[in-house]
């Protein structure tokens, strides 16, 4: 009876200690922003102290109530010699190797910058030649969430010919100019979705807040004098009729002669 008490407490006590865990931003091979501070956050047992050892530098903080924790490492000059990152707590360490010190990009968007270096001009060329160890990527998976998330789950790569083809083709030109024009590491981040609505990457409470209900009626006000200041420069007006999905099925029709024209008459019929 005893020892079944003792091992209870024994599991109570072990899973009251939240375990040391750091966001999914970081991890071997990533990029720091120089010349800025840069945040370094995570999560762990509430109230015990957290250190982070970068660069000579030591920083410590406390986890609060709530589990996470936060502390900045003061700005860090380019360099692309791979360092180690270390991250302790309770007897706990996460250690992090070949991290560099350059400028970070964050690129997002829908079906242009989601463009892979693949389907690029010179595919084949490109890819065989995409090997910068001073360039590190970054890709966020595609996930949907009815609220925003905490982290993310991913992991920095090196660029190489093996990592790149899927990578975004925008994202990688711009990050390879800058590279070789800037002489310093750069990291890129690759956040995008092809097709989705700009709504889907807006938050609900700036959706139905009033800014956003003002703009949208602003817009369709605009969209209205354009349309009825335009005056018709001729007596006859071509339009089009749509019949159908086909654009060969598309077939124009003209208006009847009119005197005077201030408004341009779109009709659709299927």
């Amino acid at each position: 009876m005893r020892s079944r008490l003792f091992g209870l407490c024994l599991l109570f006590c072990v899973s009251s200690q939240a375990q040391l865990r750091i966001a999914g931003m970081f991890s071997d091979y990533m990029v720091l922003q120089r010349e800025r501070a840069v945040p370094v956050w995570g999560w762990g047992t509430p109230g015990a102290s957290v250190q982070v050892s970068f660069a000579g530098q030591n920083v410590a903080a406390v986890i609060d109530t709530s589990g996470k924790w936060q502390i900045r490492l003061a700005p860090l000059a380019a360099t692309a010699d791979g360092q180690s990152m270390t991250i302790s707590s309770g007897g706990e360490a996460i250690n992090f190797q070949q991290v560099l010190v350059g400028d970070v990009w964050f690129a997002s968007g829908q079906s242009n910058m989601h463009w892979k270096v693949k389907n690029s001009n010179d595919a084949v060329n490109e890819i065989a030649a995409a090997n910068f160890s001073g360039i590190r990527l970054y890709q966020v998976p595609n996930l949907v969430s009815r609220t925003p998330a905490d982290d993310v789950q991913g992991e920095w790569t090196l660029c190489t010919p093996e990592t790149i083809p899927e990578f975004s083709a925008v994202a990688y030109f711009f990050g390879r100019e800058l590279h070789q024009a800037e002489d310093v590491p750069i990291g890129l981040v690759h956040s995008s979705w092809g097709g989705t609505p700009s709504e889907a990457w807006t938050s609900l409470e700036m959706l139905e807040s009033k800014v956003i209900r003002t703009s949208v009626k602003g817009l369709r006000m605009s969209a209205l004098r354009v349309m009825t200041s335009r005056r018709c420069k001729s007596r006859r007006h071509s339009t089009w009729m749509r019949s159908g999905r086909s654009l060969k099925r598309w077939k124009p029709a003209m208006t009847e002669p009119m005197r005077s024209c201030r408004t341009t008459t779109v009709i659709g019929v299927q």
